[in-house]
């Protein structure tokens, strides 16, 4: 997995070459192999000044130092931000590492050390300064495409190495790539006894600094690399012999939990290890992953505006404007004498099952504090990955959905309840989701719950909870799906006690990521294309039901909010807070078009006629319920 930048000293005249003279001179090497040559083999080379070939035939290598015109880039490069950002493709030089690929070189490097550890191959300091990544002539993901180089000088004696330091600056690699931030050196980070820079002292302190920022099975593995000595010193498998201890916490600790993380986050990257020693899932292992492993999330991404964007952004402008300036202003508006002596109505509560909120983002930062006399619009969090306190999001998703939620419901409390740090959900995890249902019904008493996600499998836990909080009057959202008419709704949407959402444009033009129709159905849309979000200070935007799903729950929110002002004098108010009740204000908030039912609430409240067409309908609905 890891290759070679040879320095060699020509201490014989070749016969195949009429060199000139006999003085030394240094080439670097490294040779670009397909995914099938993975595998172990003795290499004969030539060489000459510029170039290395293979079996003494007059081949030039892949990567011609005399004729390249591009430059090495080391791992410190990329993550201290000093490279370039085109692709890999075949002109690339320096290159932008993404999620995936910083994913890939991590693997590289931990079952690089695991093959090499001991050996005379690793010759300089396992950091970011002496690994290189070289120009690929390979579009794609391929494992080659960010394979990572390490200079290595025959002529030099082997240096004994520190196995421990090693594997620290390793778990500081990783670590690196995954936060995709340089940690760089501090006057703490040296041994205590020799006061030399340490790895360790290292690895010790950015445990401790980005704790919370980073996914927890990371985390684990770079608490691996720290406790290495000890984990060795514990190890106790019979089966295995004691010079193999270090090898087989190498594995079981680092390079198996990064390569299951990988094909967790990115699944198709599986079939790119086939036939890699230790590193290939076991046809009976994949079986039971194949069926087993849910895939919770499946948006689409943009960081380009287009015309769909621009429909987004003019509907939620319209909608700022208008009907939600109008919501927010309900609680200070001056309200009847029956109301002031009952008290202001309580605030409507959303609970957002999804993977946490990044607590640096602006709009989350601002929500989750009291200024100006306003009391925090997020109330409560809790996680059931890793510790309870740790929402952090690491992945995305959660922190566009609740920023959705903040934004369309602005009157509305906000509850996140992480349940995931990734677009995946083991079966064994599942159990979360239910257990986090359960929670925002009985501990945080919300009247809405988001689920921006789907699965296939049925799953009774879950059905269990969702039965529950539907007889405890909760509104439920789900989204479709995003296969458009390969499949058709997924689960917990296809739930009877679910509202399920599909996506439409800023314009009502149904989503092509939605799945068909259903007879005799509603089928309700809620604007979920191309919406403008932030992530790390990058504006994207997000298209998928997941980001319909959202939309659709601000609304009964608002709905609700709306029915506890205006409609305050009925008594059979509380039938709004049921699913029935809400399903007949969407389909009279609802117009069809493309055989979908378009939710939007302009459909029945404008500046020109105020709350008096919403509060008729509202009133209209509850009598016939």
């Amino acid at each position: 997995m890891l290759f070679f930048l040879i320095h060699v000293v020509d201490r014989h005249r070749s016969s195949t070459t009429a060199a000139s003279s006999e003085r030394p001179f240094a080439h670097r090497m490294c040779e670009h192999v397909t995914a099938a040559d993975y595998h172990s083999r003795t290499i004969r080379g030539s060489f000459n000044k510029t170039t290395v070939w293979e079996d003494c035939v007059l081949e030039h290598a892949l990567y011609d130092l005399g004729t390249a015109t591009t430059s090495l880039s080391t791992l410190d490069h990329f993550l201290q931000g000093l490279s370039t950002q085109t692709k890999c493709r075949s002109n690339a030089g320096t290159r932008n590492l993404d999620r995936l690929s910083r994913k890939i070189v991590g693997l590289h490097l931990a079952y690089s050390l695991f093959q090499l550890c001991g050996s005379p191959w690793l010759q300089h300091g396992f950091e970011g300064e002496n690994i290189f990544v070289l120009p690929s002539k390979t579009s794609g993901i391929q494992l080659h495409c960010w394979r990572p180089h390490v200079y290595c000088d025959l002529s030099s004696p082997p240096i004994p190495r520190s196995l421990p330091e090693d594997v620290a600056a390793l778990g500081v690699l990783i670590l690196e790539l995954e936060a995709n931030l340089s940690a760089g050196w501090t006057d703490d980070d040296e041994d205590y006894e020799t006061e030399t820079k340490s790895h360790k002292a290292r690895l010790s302190r950015i445990l401790k600094e980005w704790k919370g920022e980073l996914p927890d099975r990371y985390y684990s593995v770079g608490s691996a690399c720290f406790r290495f000595e000890q984990l060795v010193e514990d190890f106790d498998n019979p089966k295995i012999n004691e010079s193999l201890r270090s090898l087989a916490v190498l594995y079981k600790g680092i390079v198996n939990p990064l390569f299951r993380q990988l094909v967790s986050d990115f699944g198709v990257t599986e079939r790119l290890f086939q036939g890699v020693s230790g590193l290939s899932i076991p046809t009976r292992q994949k079986r039971a992953s194949a069926t087993g492993r849910f895939v919770l999330y499946d948006d689409l991404e943009s960081t380009e505006p287009d015309k769909k964007s621009k429909f987004a952004e003019e509907l939620m402008t319209t909608l700022e404007n208008g009907f939600l300036k109008n919501i927010l202003a309900l609680r200070h508006k001056s309200i009847g004498l029956a109301e002031t002596l009952k008290g202001t109505p309580k605030r409507i509560r959303i609970a957002v099952l999804d993977t946490g909120i990044d607590p640096t983002d602006n709009m989350i930062k601002a929500a989750m504090k009291s200024s100006n006399m306003k009391s925090p619009r997020i109330i409560s969090k809790r996680s059931w990955v890793g510790s309870d306190e740790n929402c952090n999001d690491t992945y995305g998703h959660g922190t566009h959905v609740t920023r959705l939620l903040l934004q369309m419901a602005p009157a509305a409390e906000i509850y996140v309840a992480k349940i995931t740090d990734n677009k995946n959900v083991h079966p064994e995890d599942m159990l979360r989701i239910a257990e986090a249902i359960d929670w925002a019904v009985e501990k945080w008493n919300v009247d809405i719950i988001s689920m921006s996600f789907g699965f296939e499998n049925q799953n009774k836990a879950i059905d269990d909870a969702i039965e529950r909080a539907f007889k405890a009057d909760k509104l439920m959202f789900a989204a479709a799906s995003n296969e458009g008419g390969n499949k058709g709704r997924s689960r917990p949407g296809r739930n009877p006690n679910v509202i399920c959402i599909h996506a439409c444009d800023g314009k009502g033009n149904k989503g092509d990521m939605s799945p068909n129709p259903m007879k005799k159905k509603d089928n309700f849309t809620a604007l979920g294309v191309a919406v403008k979000s932030r992530w790390k200070k990058i504006t994207v935007y997000k298209s998928g039901t997941s980001f319909a799903t959202p939309v659709a729950a601000a609304i009964a929110a608002n709905v609700l909010e709306f029915a506890n002002f205006k409609c305050e004098l009925l008594e059979r108010k509380q039938l709004l807070y049921k699913r029935d009740g809400m399903l007949e204000v969407f389909r009279a908030m609802s117009t069809e078009r493309d055989n979908y039912d378009y939710v939007q609430p302009g459909h029945l409240w404008n500046s020109i006629d105020g709350d008096e067409e919403l509060a008729r309908t509202i009133k209209r609905i509850l009598a016939e319920l």
